[in-house]
């Protein structure tokens, strides 16, 4: 069943750009990982510093594994210090009725 990754980052406004870019860079190799099937960026709108990802995986065994792996670490390590306030996430799946 598939998994989709939720996660809200909220950035000192003046490091939005550098997120993006950073985002931009990392995606690609994101999309790489086994069990990844897609990643996207928004920003929330009225709150230029806040931005959602929306990441869909295979299961939770490949999210679980991605964010044990070393580019989860890099990339993690190089956007935390632009945080201004702790970062949420919830994995959730589609409930079929």
């Amino acid at each position: 069943m598939e998994l989709i990754r939720i996660v809200n980052l909220y950035f000192h406004g003046e490091y939005s750009s550098t997120f993006v870019d950073k985002f931009e860079e990392y995606k690609p190799k994101l999309l790489e990982h086994e069990g990844c099937l897609g990643v996207k960026l928004y920003n929330e709108c009225n709150a230029v510093g806040d931005f959602v990802t929306i990441s869909t995986w295979s299961n939770q065994k490949y999210l679980d594994i991605y964010r044990e792996s070393q580019l989860f670490r890099t990339m993690w390590s190089s956007i935390k210090p632009y945080f201004r306030k702790e970062a949420k996430a919830i994995s959730t799946i589609e409930i079929n009725k």
